[in-house]
């Protein structure tokens, strides 16, 4: 704590603080010693990846400890004698962002690695005028927690293809910079107009909570169909999709029926990456021509394509790769049986159930 000092009126303060959004909860548990508290928590019910970091953290830290000195109270005197006399928190200061950015990465490369989101967020932030820094701040980091940070990143690449219509040939960063922020200059409206309405669009779809007066079942069952794909090429096109059409479910539903149908095609008959992405390419400038889901051609398998489709569907199924072998089975079940039956992909088996061999 820094002491304060009551003839200047400075009141006493912790002299580490975090983001406002975490700040009490660390002050709470940690800085008031309430460890037993923060360690009797259910994880699951906390807020956001650093609170169940600190919980974590603190309970190792402690385990640690225990371990080490627990027997050996002199060894523990000298320890805290070590931190207190020999070890020192050293500031570091760069005239400009970009060479703050290079010494944080040669600094921390045995800690947090810097995703390119945290590059692109101090573009934005550090263009912002003074008075709307905090707001777009706050914004970022809630959308930040809500898809956590992996999640975060991923919608930045999605974001990316949307806007490029190609595959990715140049860092995130790099690519970012050119294809999206070069055609949203203003920062305030790039997070208002873009990044707030396709990170809700993708928080929907990769969890399956459509909500709508209509439909929302419907939608949500092929949600968890598309989830089960090894391939994420489909998400571009359903984040920009959704993000237009999200308040007409027809619509909605329309299009993720053709979107899945699709994707299980590309699944079922090995399409590689570079075709998925050159036809979900197509697909992504017909919904920015405005089109609704019957006018979206390339969602539409050809004869073809379809004569392809069913002749693996009547093939022999139990010799494909297993990811193409559960998902096709599991589909097709899902014709068969009531809508009652619910399968966890994680612990799912194929059982005979007949003998292998005849007595």
């Amino acid at each position: 704590m820094e002491p304060g000092n009551k003839w200047e009126g400075l009141e006493a303060k912790p002299r580490l603080t975090l983001r406002e959004r975490d700040n009490e909860f660390f002050r709470k548990y940690v800085q008031e010693w309430r460890l037993d508290d923060l360690g009797r928590l259910d994880g699951s019910g906390l807020d956001n990846d650093a609170q169940r970091n600190i919980q974590a953290n603190t309970a190792y830290f402690r385990t640690a400890v225990e371990d080490a000195f627990t027997d050996d109270e002199d060894a523990l005197v000298k320890f805290i004698q070590f931190i207190l006399g020999r070890c020192y928190l050293v500031a570091v200061s760069t005239p400009n962002r970009e060479s703050a950015l290079r010494v944080f990465s040669v600094m921390n490369s045995r800690g947090m690695e810097l995703q390119p989101t945290d590059i692109i967020k101090a573009d934005i932030i550090g263009t912002v005028p003074a008075a709307d820094k905090n707001k777009i701040s706050d914004e970022w980091e809630k959308m930040e927690v809500d898809l956590g940070r992996d999640g975060f990143n991923d919608l930045f690449s999605h974001i990316r293809m949307i806007y490029a219509k190609e595959k990715a040939r140049k860092s995130l960063l790099e690519e970012f910079r050119q294809h999206v922020l070069g055609k949203n200059p203003d920062p305030r409206k790039f997070v208002k107009d873009i990044l707030k309405p396709y990170a809700s669009a993708f928080n929907m779809i990769r969890t399956g909570s459509y909500v709508a007066e209509e439909r929302s079942t419907e939608v949500n069952e092929l949600l968890t169909w598309l989830n089960r794909l090894d391939f994420s090429d489909w998400v571009p096109p359903a984040i920009a999709f959704m993000s237009r059409w999200k308040d007409d479910p027809a619509e909605i539903l329309a299009f993720f029926q053709r979107l899945e149908r699709l994707s299980a095609y590309m699944l079922a008959c090995r399409v590689n990456v570079n075709d998925r992405i050159e036809a979900f390419a197509e697909v992504l400038k017909e919904i920015e021509d405005g089109e609704c889901a019957a006018n979206i051609t390339y969602l539409e398998l050809d004869q073809d394509e379809i004569n392809e489709f069913v002749d693996v569907l009547d093939g022999n199924v139990y010799q494909l790769m297993p990811r193409r072998r559960s998902y096709i089975m599991l589909r097709l079940d899902s014709f068969l049986v009531d809508r009652g039956a619910i399968y966890d992909p994680k612990i799912l088996t194929i059982e005979h159930v007949l003998p292998l061999t005849c007595p």
